[in-house]
């Protein structure tokens, strides 16, 4: 914020000074004293200067000063009247004697009454409230500074050249001049409803207000009319109008006054940034209500942002949509409008005016001055049409003597097609010159006296034609002949303004075509032009051009839907790789990624729903899911499908229609997607929203009424049910998955109480689940049965429902236990073992033993129990299920390992066989009973050179279950292994180094192992070396150490979150210190070469866990200094050197302190800049408890050169950066308390104007701004 500083100067020397220094502790003064220095400062340098100010500080003295020879008045005078020409907040603050009273001390009498007379301006109403008395300069200070404090909580931050909201007098201004043709300078009738609706939201709990109607229903009047007595009926509140053409952003709320205030938003159909509007909203919901005003055909798109926005329905206000009105009411209003004398066209005027109140209040007007027929009130649509027709040729006509009617006529034209236009677009005013055939300079001309006139209405920085309606009418008859024939001008604006304003163009084309019906073919050609290009085009071309459809989807369904049905079915001809400029690389799935939103859009239409759904379907039912995280296109589904705020039960029970097809796919059970995927929205019970309060995220939940979604659900579970008779495991499976959703009772999510009445109005619905759940036995399917074992069991221990138990203990109880169900149990091994006691995990091993026994009474047959247990396995792995068979096989090859030798050469014939990935725990429980034949086997096996086989006997290797060790005769095996190309063989071999019996031969191969720049070979070789988990590092030596050590150099991070690399590094820096340092400088060394190719590669962790203890090292100040020379070094990263120097330098202890004063005492100064690099990373703490070394550090760089002092300052603020801003609200933040009480009491230890003092002073001065800017914060959230 700039603040200009006017005044007479030798009068007022000190307090110009205060008001300076007070000013630009937080912002920024312009004065005199700041301007060039030479002897009197020019009128014209001053106003300049004061014409880039954001407020004026005048300072009233006892002196008038010099007069302006020009002007007859003062140079302070001519300041304040420029001030207020420019509308900037000015604050007046007069200098009174020790008993309180002004004098005026000019001589010269004329001069003496002009300040006297400019006293008195100041002394006005206008300027009373930010007028202030003082006498001292400290009063001055204070009091400037309360002035801007107290204008900042009433009317928002001061610096903004344009507010986006703006007060009620400067909103209405334009539409109350009787003197135009149309105003709102009328008395508002038969709308005392919605005028109560609105003054009741006020005083409610409600957040949002609706309030909706047609083009020239008088939504805009009603805005009006209850903004013109808000002050009166809500002094404690504040009201807003927010302008169109320019969009919100977050830091916009800056500009609100910092008390309650009501944000009244017109036209909100046609804004892009109504989510940031609702996002503010929530993060300030005790501050701020919310007007939304909009055509009704905006309604559905208002409810789904608002859904979108997560408001609660009882936040939101739905105020009944304003309707025609009554006759009578119509009447009242003719009245006061229609002159007396024509009181005999009073009745046909009412009746042809019926569906419209501006044609009444503008026909009327135009009969009064006898500007049309009233004849024509016989014909109805005549006469609208000729009211709107003689409207605009009276608007067109007075604008003025010197500029062409048809001029005016053809902008307004353009402008009904572009608007909201921004006269300040240089290439618009280029493009829209060329189209009109005249000068840019007659462009800005007429543009110019259209605004003044109030044709044009500016909305921040941009205009359109005002009423909405006349611009509709105007669009419509240059796009529309009144015979209907179509006239060509919308093709012409299409060709000419397309790049400019395609977002603009196609909404206000399509909602024109919209009103006609969509039976005008106005965008007939124009959808043909689109379609070409998006048919012609790249795969970013075709994004974009969707991009532009996004607005009109819901208004252009069928032409929108043409072409997304083209966009799937034919992928772009240009496949090579195209770049945008953000280097994003663009596909036919780019294309496709940007479908679900347009088609949610074109479903809100329930006529196109069951399209929008089969296309979401087949594009979505191979889409990748990993829920509940879906892909886009079944969220999509899911969002159209689910219960929300403002949707109607008829839409959920089409769209519920519309998926039916999809269960009777024979393909199915293919899918990656499930059509029950789309589907379970439908049964939840209850549901949730999140809404900002106060800084925090509350989550409110709210209950499905079950009543009002009965026929839904019982549609729902009738196809559920009819798929559970699918023969398909895992489509049974997918089945009982949402039946036990279903199943689950209302809990009170959030702590949401829940009554037994709303707990048992669910119970016929629990109970017909359960019933299809019991159907489902009759598959006899020992997979299934296990699932349904697991996911009911927990009902029968629920303690509100009896008869929920006693159905579920019913279906448990007709399960048989047979054969197939225990072996398929033993296999399937799912148990939460972490959350079981030993008695539990004792009765579970018992139970596959007994199942191991069973199996091999049964079959002892090697192939076909081959057969049997691949069958079962297959059968798993075809319904996903997870299973952990290992412990089942190793027990059953322990217990007969010749036949699991058959069983192991079986696999190894069949490597593509089921059995393969556990063919490592064959091999454990064999190896116990024959370890000859088990290496043999190992030796065969490995020889497939199958990566699944390979996998298996790596991981059991890793992870023995008995925990053998790895003898010296199956080392060639691990070395096999670890020569594998793949990486998680490598991993697992590497890590099966710590189980061998003979660690010399460990360490031998640990040796000749390639890491590379893979972190995770590296972290997995440090393990084992870990004394923990496998061989204790004290077996190394430090020649060891450091061969293992520098095997890391190419990794790409040394992340702590790989806990034994980064255990390792430490144990290595207090064994081999001088080693572990030269490692990092190496990879500084690297930066620059790797991260051209790899911007993965970090040469020093962000952090390290274990820490790199050097400092007990006898050599530890060589090892400081070896860091701090190489800063001097051209190849290294400057970057994270100083992250190494602060980590070895043991909290910056005294050693360290000292190898870097000798450079201090060097007097280079590179060496001395280098000093402020090593340090600039440091905790803000080092400014404080080493602050005789900063003194030393910035006073020694202050001498030796500006560069040198420059440079070291800026590595100095970069210790405080970022600074720590987090608090409690109410509170300061406490690191900026705590910054200004330290730098304060620092900077008292020098000499004022010192370097020290200047630097600290300025620490002292960013603490107190942050401290100030939260004060304001929680004033405005107050």
């Amino acid at each position: 914020m700039k603040v200009f500083i006017s005044s007479t100067y030798n009068d007022l020397i000190a307090e110009r000074k205060a008001a300076i220094d007070i000013i630009d502790r937080e912002d920024h003064a312009v004065a005199m004293e700041k301007f060039p220095a030479i002897e009197e400062i020019p009128k014209d340098l001053a106003l300049s200067k004061l014409q880039d100010c954001d407020a004026l500080i005048l300072i009233l003295g006892s002196k008038y000063g010099s007069l302006d020879p020009d002007e007859n008045i003062s140079i302070t005078e001519i300041e304040y009247n420029t001030a207020k020409a420019l509308k900037i907040p000015v604050f007046v603050f007069i200098k009174s004697g020790s008993e309180g009273k002004w004098g005026n001390e000019e001589e010269d009498e004329t001069i003496k009454e002009q300040l006297d007379k400019f006293k008195s301006r100041l002394d006005s109403i206008e300027e009373k409230n930010h007028r202030k008395t003082f006498e001292t300069p400290d009063q001055l200070a204070a009091e400037i500074i309360y002035a801007l404090r107290n204008y900042e909580i009433e009317n928002g931050m001061i610096g903004g050249i344009l507010s986006i909201f703006t007060p009620y007098d400067e909103y209405s201004k334009p539409f109350m001049d009787r003197n135009k043709l149309f105003n709102h300078d009328y008395t508002l009738v038969g709308r005392d409803e919605d005028l109560k609706n609105l003054y009741d939201f006020i005083c409610s709990d409600e957040k949002v207000a609706l309030i909706y109607g047609r083009g020239g229903i008088g939504k805009s009047k009603i805005l009006i009319e209850f903004g013109r007595k808000f002050d009166i009926n809500h002094p404690d509140w504040k009201i807003r109008y927010l302008r169109e053409g320019m969009e919100l952003s977050k830091e916009d709320v800056n500009q609100l006054p910092a008390r309650k205030c009501v944000i009244v938003a017109d036209d909100v159909h046609r804004r892009s940034d109504i989510m940031i509007l609702l996002n503010l909203m929530k993060k300030y919901p005790d501050r701020f209500k919310l007007i939304l005003s909009f055509r009704s055909h905006g309604l559905n798109y208002i409810n789904t942002v608002l859904s979108q926005a997560s408001f609660d329905p009882s936040q939101i206000k739905n105020i009944p949509e304003i309707k025609d009105l009554k006759k009578s009411e119509l009447k009242k209003l003719a009245i006061e409008i229609l002159e007396e004398s024509y009181n005999q066209f009073l009745d046909p005027l009412i009746d042809v005016a019926k569906d419209s109140t501006l044609v009444l209040v503008i026909g009327a007007q135009l009969i009064n001055n006898e500007l049309i027929n009233p004849r024509l009130l016989e014909r109805i649509p005549e006469f609208q049409r000729t009211v709107f027709d003689k409207f605009e040729e009276i608007l067109t006509g007075e604008i003025s003597t010197d500029i062409d009617p048809k001029l005016v006529k053809n902008l307004l034209s353009l402008i009904s097609a572009l608007s909201p236009i921004s006269p300040q677009d240089q290439q618009f005013i280029k493009s829209a010159s060329n189209f009109l055939l005249i000068e840019e300079h007659d462009l800005i001309r007429c543009i110019g006296v259209l605004e003044e006139s109030g044709i044009l209405l500016r909305r921040g920085n941009s205009l359109r034609v005002t009423p909405d309606v006349l611009s509709d009418h105007i669009l419509n008859n240059t796009c529309i002949s009144f015979s209907g024939q179509l006239t060509r001008y919308a093709e012409r604006i299409f060709d000419a303004f397309w790049d400019l304003y395609p977002n603009n163009i196609l909404f206000n084309l399509s909602e024109l075509d919209w009103r006609n019906d969509n039976t005008t073919n106005l965008l007939n050609n124009i959808w043909n032009r689109i379609e070409k290009d998006f048919k012609e085009g790249s795969h970013s071309e075709r994004a974009e051009i969707l991009r532009n459809l996004d607005r009109v989807a819901y208004l252009q369904p069928a032409k929108v839907l043409e072409i997304v049905e083209y966009a799937i079915n034919n992928p772009a001809e240009n496949s090579s790789e195209e770049k945008s400029p953000y280097e994003y690389s663009y596909s036919h799935q780019s294309v496709l990624a940007m479908l679900p939103n347009l088609l949610k859009q074109i479903a809100i239409h329930s006529d196109y729903l069951p399209r929008c759904c089969d296309i979401l379907w087949d594009l979505g039912k191979n889409e990748t899911q990993s829920p509940p995280n879906f892909g886009p296109l079944i969220n999509a589904l899911r969002s159209i499908l689910k219960y929300e705020i403002n949707k109607p039960f008829w839409y959920n029970l089409k769209a519920l229609n519309s998926t039916e097809e999809w269960f009777k796919d024979p393909k199915l059970s293919a899918y990656k997607s499930s059509p029950l995927d789309v589907i379970d929205v439908l049964f939840k019970k209850e549901d949730n929203t999140a809404i900002f309060e106060r800084h925090m995220l509350n989550t409110q939940p709210f209950p499905v009424p079950y009543e009002e979604t009965k026929e839904i659900r019982v549609k729902a579970l009738s196809l559920v049910s009819e798929m559970s008779k699918s023969d398909s495991t895992k489509i049974r499976l997918r089945v009982l998955k949402s039946l036990t959703d279903g199943l689950r009772p209302v809990s009170g999510i959030y702590g949401r109480e829940v009554s037994d009445y709303e707990r048992n109005q669910w119970l016929p619905t629990q109970l017909k689940i359960l019933e299809i759940v019991e159907s489902m036995l009759k598959h006899d399917d020992p997979i299934l049965n296990i699932q349904i074992i697991d996911d009911i069991d927990w009902y029968i221990n629920y303690k509100y429902q009896e008869d929920i138990r006693a159905k579920s203990s019913s279906i448990i109880g007709l399960i048989k236990d047979s054969f197939d169900l225990r072996i398929h149990k033993a296999i399937w091994n799912n148990y939460p073992e972490y959350s079981m006691n030993k008695d539990q995990l004792n009765l579970i091993e018992n139970d596959k033993k007994e199942a191991v026994n069973e199996l091999l009474s049964e079959i002892n047959d090697k192939k076909e129990l081959f057969n049997f247990l691949n069958d079962i396995l297959n059968n798993f792995g075809e319904t996903k299920i997870i299973i952990h068979p290992e412990n089942f096989f190793y027990l059953l090859s322990n217990e007969k390992p010749e036949l699991s030798i058959q069983l192991c050469e079986l696999i190894i014939a069949d490597t593509k066989c089921a059995l393969t990935k556990y063919i490592g725990s064959f091999l454990e429980g064999i190896k116990e009973k024959n370890k000859s034949k088990t290496l043999n086997l190992i030796k065969i096996s490995l020889n497939t050179n199958d990566k699944t086989i390979y996998t298996s006997v790596a991981a059991n290797y890793n992870y023995s279950k008995l925990g053998h060790p790895i003898d010296n005769d199956e080392i060639e095996f691990i070395k096999k292994l670890i020569a594998y190309d793949n990486q998680n063989v490598k991993k697992l071999a590497i890590e099966s180094l710590r189980r061998f019996s003979d660690e010399n031969e460990a360490i031998e191969l640990a040796f000749s192992i390639e890491i590379d720049d893979n972190e995770e070979l590296a972290d997995s070789l440090c393990m084992v070396f870990d004394s923990r988990l496998g061989i204790s590092p004290k077996k190394l030596s430090d020649d060891d150490l450091e061969i293992i050590l520098f095997k890391f150099i190419n990794v790409n991070e040394l992340d702590d979150s790989l806990y034994s690399l980064d255990k390792f590094l430490g144990y290595c820096s207090t064994k081999i210190p001088d080693k572990i340092i030269d490692f990092f400088l190496k990879r500084l060394e690297m930066t620059e070469e790797k991260f051209e190719d790899n911007y993965k590669f970090k040469a020093i962790p962000y952090r390290f866990e274990n820490g790199i203890n050097v400092s007990s090292s006898p050599n530890y100040k060589d090892i400081l200094r070896k860091v701090r020379d190489n800063t001097l070094n051209p190849h290294i990263s400057k970057h994270s050197i100083s992250d190494l120097f602060i980590e070895i330098s043991d909290g910056f202890s005294e050693p360290s302190i000292e190898v870097l004063n000798e450079w201090i005492d060097s007097d280079d100064a590179k060496k001395i800049e280098n000093v402020g690099l090593l340090i600039k990373n440091a905790p803000i703490d080092f400014l404080f408890s080493n602050y005789e070394f900063v003194s030393r550090l910035i006073e020694k760089s202050y001498v030796l050169s500006k560069d040198c002092y420059t440079n070291v300052i800026k590595f100095c603020e970069d210790i405080n950066n970022p600074f720590d801003i987090s608090r409690t609200p109410g509170e300061a933040p406490p690191a900026a308390v705590e910054l200004r009480k330290n730098s304060n009491q620092i900077s008292k230890k020098y000499n004022k104007g010192s370097p020290t003092e200047k630097f600290y002073s300025s620490l002292t001065k960013q603490a107190e701004n942050t401290i100030s800017k939260a004060a304001i914060e929680d004033e405005e959230d107050s």
